[in-house]
């Protein structure tokens, strides 16, 4: 009977033992995956902060080409109007040469006609 006792009681201690052994490697699988999780988050971090900073960047490459593009425009419409108004400025010239040239003729037929 007391071998039968101090069987049972070493197949506890064996079971606790066991128990044992498992937790510590449960805990230290436990902290392997807590400090794989944590890099998770550092690495989810980074690339969130990577992320806004690629979304400014495009935002500032955007912003700075649709302003390129304004100048660009505002530049080729003030080109248009420079020449719009030499055009118009030849046209007055034109007309203002044929005024006097009408009234030159006009002197010369009325001396003509006296």
């Amino acid at each position: 009977m007391l071998s039968q006792i101090e069987r049972e009681r070493e197949e506890r201690i064996e079971k606790l033992r066991q128990e044992s052994i498992l937790s510590l490697e449960e805990q230290k699988q436990l902290r392997e995956l807590e400090r794989q999780k944590q890099k998770l988050e550092e690495d989810k971090m980074a690339i969130q902060f990577k992320a806004q900073a690629i979304k400014a960047r495009q935002e500032a490459e955007v912003k700075e080409r649709m302003t390129k593009e304004k100048y660009l425009q505002y530049k080729r419409e003030l080109e248009k109007d420079i020449q719009r108004r030499a055009q118009m400025t030849m046209e007055a010239d034109r007309l203002k040469m044929t005024k006097e040239e009408l009234e030159l003729n006009r002197h010369l037929l009325e001396d003509s006609l006296v």
